[in-house]
């Protein structure tokens, strides 16, 4: 485990180790120093205006900062070109071994004089001037110097401007000691790409040279900043990632970018640059981070969107919060034993037993409200808007249920929270991420299936629909035939079991089968 702290970017020195990447995947604590890099050179612009476009929403303005906002420019050792940082704290790594620094300082990365290469820039003190830039040079065999017998990631090199989104770049190089480095260690997902217009290259750098004919950026996943590549530059790609972390990647894109001027988005097609073949044995340097089969495939093939569920398949409440009938749940829930989902079971009792009298208790179970016409103009509205993105999915399906005839004012009104803010479900997950209120007032309603948003294979199959009432009678029932025949075995025994402990409190507790709160 490595000590760090957070440093303003404005604060930052050469010398100190950049945090640029979380380390390996899976996801864990970095180890060795995994995801640091030696800040060699800081360039600092204070007025960058000429390069960027102001923010077009908050959440940029928040991030990246105003377009007259400064910005630093880090040179980091092992990466492959300059970053321009996003303001704001960056994790800087405090106790680094001394065998890491005494080897990055011997071999330094960068080295361009004592101009700075950004136009308008100053340069802060570098101990290595006048060095020559061996960024651009193949690394070295670092891992073999280490001896390290453990293979890693095949990889090809290829120009920058060869580079697309989805791409797996290095952004760092193999760090030493690399006795522990995970096998595709160092390699990040492009998020996205630009080249600067030829006649803005006066803008951003002193040295045209130095970019040749284009100049690339690129937003990496993870990376702090933006990533700036001569367009002749050679980097390297994995050639077959790992697919559990693509997966993961593509869903979790790490941010907003600046909006730069003059800048033409890379398109996403195919580079042109030919890909090798991967050794036959690249998949297995990848275990799987799953343990159930079905899991994994819900992430690698799994879809995030809204699909019409039938209520049969959705979870009972884990605790309804603010819900008047809340202490009796807790009092049902005392009466089972410690097992998963249990207390939605005791739910699902619950529901069973309340009377028109309690529903009518609870501000969801308005009795002028037509639960059954307010979920079919939700799920005619799901089924006819288009598959755009899912926030203007959003839009348009709040826009069609407020124009149903078929509702009343109140009624537009539930059924445009269900559009705007869906009941959420992960297939197969025991509980919901939101909604569970809205989803009593639904099954009390006599509604078979409603719209529901989350991640769900495209071929998922659901039980079919199910009175509310003897749906919970059965998921009571299946609950105690399953603990009594695990304690009991299958014969008559479980059998008298599981009635008696179905109806009756007393029961469960001379079972022993557990009661809270004794």
């Amino acid at each position: 485990m490595v000590s760090t702290r957070d440093r303003s970017d404005t604060a930052l020195r050469v010398g100190d180790y950049l945090g640029i990447a979380r380390g390996p995947w899976p996801r864990g604590e970095p180890r060795g120093g995994a995801g640091f890099a030696r800040i060699e050179r800081l360039e600092r612009l204070d007025d960058p205006s000429g390069l960027l476009e102001p923010p077009d929403d908050v959440l940029g303005a928040l991030l990246v900062g105003a377009a007259t906002d400064p910005i630093v420019v880090a040179f980091c050792h092992g990466v492959p070109g300059p970053l321009l940082l996003r303001r704001g704290d960056h994790e800087i790594w405090d106790d680094v071994d001394p065998e890491r620094r005494a080897l990055d300082d011997g071999r330094p990365w960068w080295g361009l004089g004592e101009r700075p290469l950004f136009a308008g820039a100053a340069l802060a003190p570098c101990p290595n001037a006048g060095i020559a830039n061996v960024g651009n040079a193949a690394p070295r065999a670092l891992a073999e110097e280490a001896g390290v017998g453990r293979r890693r990631a095949a990889s090809f090199a290829k120009p920058a401007a060869s580079l697309r989104a989805g791409d797996y770049l290095q952004i760092h190089t193999e760090r030493l000691p690399a006795v522990d480095a995970a096998p595709d260690e160092g390699f990040y997902r492009v998020e996205w790409l630009g080249q600067v217009e030829d006649a803005a290259m006066p803008v951003w750098l002193n040295d045209r040279a130095w970019a040749g004919d284009a100049l690339v950026l690129a937003r990496v996943h993870e990376l702090p900043g933006t990533l700036v590549l001569p367009g002749r530059q050679r980097v390297r790609v994995l050639i077959q990632p790992n697919i559990e972390r693509v997966a993961w990647d593509r869903e979790d894109p790490s941010g907003v970018g600046f909006a730069f001027r003059q800048v033409r988005e890379i398109g996403r097609d195919p580079s042109d640059h030919p890909v090798p073949e991967p050794p036959a044995d690249e998949a297995a340097l990848y275990p799987s981070v799953y343990r159930d089969p079905r899991a994994r495939r819900l992430r690698l093939e799994g879809r995030d969107a809204v699909r019409i569920v039938p209520l049969t398949a959705l979870p009972w409440p884990h605790g309804l919060f603010k819900c008047p009938h809340a202490e009796r749940a807790k009092a049902l829930e005392r009466t089972y034993p410690r097992e998963k989902a249990a207390g939605q079971v005791a739910h699902a009792e619950l529901f069973a037993r309340l009377t028109p009298e309690d529903f009518a208790a609870c501000p969801y179970h308005q009795q002028e409200l037509d639960w059954p016409a307010i979920a079919a103009a939700v799920c005619d509205a799901w089924r006819s808007v288009p598959a755009e993105t899912k926030q203007e999915q959003r839009f348009e399906a709040v826009d069609r249920v407020m124009a149903d005839p078929r509702l009343t004012g109140q009624e537009r009104v539930w059924a445009q929270r269900l559009c705007a803010v869906p009941i959420t479900w992960t297939e197969g997950a025991l509980t919901l991420t939101d909604g569970q209120h809205r989803l009593c007032a639904l099954r009390a309603g006599g509604v078979e299936a409603i719209g529901v948003d989350g991640r769900h294979l495209p071929d998922a199959t659901y039980p079919p629909p199910e009175e509310a009432a003897e749906h919970a009678r059965r998921t009571v029932k299946d609950f105690w035939t399953a603990h009594c025949s695990a304690r009991f075995g299958t014969g008559r025994w479980a059998r008298l079991a599981t009635r008696a402990a179905v109806r009756s409190r007393l029961v469960r507790r001379l079972l022993r089968v557990g009661h809270r709160g004794t």
